[in-house]
């Protein structure tokens, strides 16, 4: 059961489509997730570019010309930045860009990107009350999208609105 106080009632159906996809989808779908709200981290810490070069680095792996190792570096280095950040929303952010590229490792990660990205969202929004559910409409249409265009889920199942 979602608490609508503090996340959407998508998060079952965007968890339910996450299980479906592939590593590699979840990838690139946690990846989009995170660089949706990297803005809000580069608006208040312009100096540290960790989370940027971490999705920098999970899109060169999604292209086939990143490494493993490179990405485990970005990764860490997000989670630093995360330490480092003087904003709420700033350590959300740069954990979202943590967590997307470590779904390289483990696919769980791309749930973790993406509840990290909404929770920025809603920080950096604290009067407007439907900015995380903003968020996660963004994140579900998203990843429908990635998956009609690979063909991985059937039609009929994508008529659910958000």
């Amino acid at each position: 059961m979602v608490n609508p106080l503090t996340d959407s009632h998508l998060l079952p159906d965007i968890s339910l489509l996450l299980e479906s996809c592939s590593k590699t989808s979840a990838a690139e779908w946690a990846i989009g997730c995170a660089r949706h709200v990297l803005s809000l981290f580069e608006k208040g810490s312009i100096s540290d570019i960790r989370p940027h070069q971490a999705l920098e680095a999970g899109e060169r792996w999604l292209k086939g010309i990143g490494s493993e190792q490179e990405i485990r570096a970005a990764a860490f280095e997000a989670h630093a930045a995360a330490r480092e950040a003087d904003s709420s929303e700033g350590i959300a952010v740069a954990r979202a860009c943590g967590q997307a590229i470590s779904t390289v490792f483990s696919k769980g990660h791309a749930l973790h990107a993406a509840t990290y990205a909404a929770k920025a969202a809603a920080v950096a929004h604290p009067f407007d009350t439907n900015a995380l559910e903003q968020e996660r409409v963004f994140q579900y249409r998203y990843l429908i999208q990635l998956l009609k265009s690979e063909e991985s889920i059937p039609s009929s199942d994508m008529t659910t609105e958000a």
